[in-house]
């Protein structure tokens, strides 16, 4: 997911580095040090705010000048699923459940022509993965992922071995939101302090174009909301780097064990430090985008509720249930791969479309741009 500029930042650098004690190893890729690179370009490519298909591809490593110079190796077997499977019937249909998702992850899947388009395809969903949406489609998508919450929604190990992955932040929110409603115990609300960076070079006249009101409500990727909404026994995912070494970092997921003015404190149930309590403290998170002509200051508690979680944001997690919430269809490459890919069993997999047309009942889109491979 790493831009190519990234490496080719880190290519010469090295060979700044290394160049000063032997000249020749300037010209050396990385200044002749083996890296090691790990991916999938099957999965979710490199984002770049704004962009199409073609800026996408070009960001990524297979059009760097380093390329050439990768040896490929490739693994083949699916330890996700395979490590589950005991009996015959269960190895049988666990291997024809990997199989279906290769033909998915390579845009294999055989196609229902919906759309003339040749950056995506549409692809029907077995039944036996479907959730039947009913009323309420939130709800069907809850029941489905979190059966018997209410008696459950202390358990770590329960917490731990689920999630609802769905494309956008502002679904994440909503069914976050939802499932927080259904457990017992004392809302806790936090709002974070939000200003303009003092060391921008804006003056004041233009700083206050921009007040406190616009700024709260800026959001999405790795920035906590502006309003954060907790109980004990919710589970959040950390956002930010704490402690590396322990295992405390972007993307750790924990359970809140008790909430203070000022603090709060987790248990974490993923990583190398499950089951430890640690103490968070607010920390000050500096955001700087293209959208705005300006540097933005906000502390906040770095966690964020995570019954839901975006699917970009869900790739490297193993999970016993995942409910894929498609009220709206994917919409970048590999995204449809890698929700389907989290689950550990095809008894895991729980997927709700919302149907604009009978004829096409369980269908939805798959994005795969075959010009990366």
């Amino acid at each position: 997911m790493s831009n190519r500029i990234c490496f080719e930042a880190l290519d010469r650098t090295i060979r700044d580095i290394l160049g000063d004690v032997c000249g020749s190893k300037r010209e050396r890729n990385f200044g002749g040090v083996t890296v090691v690179l790990g991916g999938d370009f099957r999965q979710t490519l490199p984002v770049v705010p704004g962009s199409g298909k073609h800026e996408t591809i070009s960001a990524s490593i297979t059009n760097s000048y380093l390329w050439n110079s990768c040896i490929i190796l490739k693994l083949t077997s699916n330890m996700r699923l395979s490590r589950f499977a005991d009996t015959d019937e269960e190895k049988e249909r666990t291997a024809n459940f990997a199989n279906w998702l290769l033909s998915v992850r390579n845009g294999a899947e055989h196609s229902v022509q919906i759309s003339n388009s040749q950056e995506f395809e549409w692809i029907r969903i077995p039944e036996s993965f479907l959730i039947d949406p009913g009323v309420d489609e939130t709800k069907s998508t809850i029941d489905a992922t979190y059966p018997d919450l209410k008696s459950m929604y202390m358990d770590a190990s329960y917490l731990r071995q689920r999630a609802i992955v769905t494309p956008k932040n502002d679904a994440v929110n909503s069914l976050n939101e939802s499932v927080l409603d259904l457990i017992p115990g004392n809302k806790h609300v936090y709002l974070s302090a939000d200003s303009v960076d003092g060391s921008d070079n804006m003056s004041d006249d233009l700083r206050g174009i921009y007040p406190t009101e616009f700024l709260n409500n800026i959001g999405g990727g790795s920035l906590p909301c502006h309003r954060l909404i907790l109980k004990v026994g919710a589970p959040v995912m950390i956002l930010q780097n704490i402690d590396q070494p322990n295992g405390i970092c972007n993307g750790t997921r924990a359970v809140v064990t008790a909430l203070g003015r000022r603090i709060i404190q987790v248990k974490l149930i993923t990583g190398i430090s499950t089951n430890k309590h640690i103490c968070i403290p607010r920390i000050l998170f500096i955001h700087k985008t293209t959208a705005f002509p300006f540097v933005m200051r906000r502390r906040q508690f770095p966690v964020r509720l995570c019954y839901a979680m975006t699917i970009n944001k869900s790739q490297g997690q193993s999970l016993d249930m995942v409910g894929l919430y498609l009220l709206e269809p994917i919409f970048s490459h590999g995204q449809l791969y890698v929700a389907l890919s989290r689950t550990t069993s095809p008894n895991g997999l729980k997927i709700l479309i919302v149907d604009q047309d009978d004829l096409y009942k369980g269908c939805t889109k798959n994005i795969v741009y075959r010009e990366i491979f």
